[in-house]
């Protein structure tokens, strides 16, 4: 099998459509055919099942999907690896940050590249529930731009206070005469959107700050496993939320208010943290670099 072969495999599975697919790599639709006809010979099975002009994957199809991404990812990585190589790009560091954390990262990102522009920084924007996972796993990244109650207890991370800001709600501008921060019971009957609860660390926050001021059972129509859709969902007037003050900078949309939460327990803590035991010499340079800032 080779790239292409995949890349049209990964495109006629997402789509399930291999007339979209021939136009997406400017090939006929029987060209399509073709190559994956071809690569489930190689496989020795069927990865798409057919029916006149519709398509769907096989169990073996879904199951090779995941595979077919890493490969086609991982090539790609490699690709860019050795031509910053070829370049003179000298190191690299690999930095996991939470979209809400991600302005902190782009500042820290501005001055380490005007100390250090040959070495390569490779970024992931994960969710809350994906930053957990990954903190699980130090060795994963060489830095994670996150919130401190999320870093795990057992001692092997240090990190750097970036910034502490008041959790916000957001509200549809129609709504914003409802809203009394001197009596959460006003909430009770208003429709709330939020993270899903595999993002324990926010989901927590949320509960804790809703029952300290006697909201005890919020009214959830609609989980999101990513804060943008949250934003979009209040903009749309679906309902309200509960978020870092961060996400209504990086997602603005014209009918969203923001409300800062007043009290210690609705205030978020930036980080940035890493393992020094498994730093790289270029990593060594980026927390040398957090150090001096923060």
């Amino acid at each position: 099998m080779d790239m292409l072969q995949l890349e049209i495999f990964i495109s006629a599975a997402q789509t399930l459509n291999f007339s979209k697919t021939a136009d997406r790599f400017r090939l006929t639709q029987p060209a399509v055919s073709y190559q994956m006809k071809t690569l489930e010979k190689q496989l020795g099975t069927e990865l798409f099942r057919r029916d006149g002009r519709e398509i769907s994957l096989t169990s073996e199809g879904r199951e090779f999907l995941p595979y077919a991404v890493k490969l086609v990812d991982t090539a790609a990585d490699a690709e860019s690896r050795v031509r910053n190589v070829s370049q003179g790009r000298s190191g690299r560091i690999r930095i996991a940050v939470l979209s809400s954390s991600s302005d902190r990262l782009t500042s820290c990102l501005s001055e380490f590249y005007k100390r250090y522009p040959l070495i390569q920084t490779d970024i992931d924007i994960l969710e809350g529930a994906e930053e957990i996972e990954a903190l699980g796993k130090p060795r994963s990244y060489d830095f994670f731009f996150s919130v401190e109650r999320m870093i795990p207890d057992t001692g092997g991370y240090t990190y750097r206070v970036l910034a502490k800001e008041q959790m916000h709600i957001f509200v549809h501008r129609d709504l914003v005469e409802k809203i009394d921060l001197d009596d959460w019971s006003s909430m009770a009957d208003i429709p709330f959107v939020s993270v899903p609860p595999t993002d324990v660390s926010l989901a927590r926050m949320i509960d804790t700050i809703c029952r300290n001021r006697g909201l005890n059972n919020l009214n959830i129509v609609s989980y999101y496993n990513r804060a943008e859709a949250v934003v979009m969902s209040v903009n749309t007037g679906v309902g309200i939320a509960i978020l870092p003050a961060a996400l209504g900078r990086l997602y603005q949309r014209p009918n969203v208010v923001t409300i800062p939460i007043p009290g210690e327990d609705a205030v978020t803590t930036s980080v940035a943290a890493w393992d020094n035991s498994a730093l790289s010499p270029a990593a060594k340079k980026f927390a040398e670099m957090l150090k001096e800032l923060f």
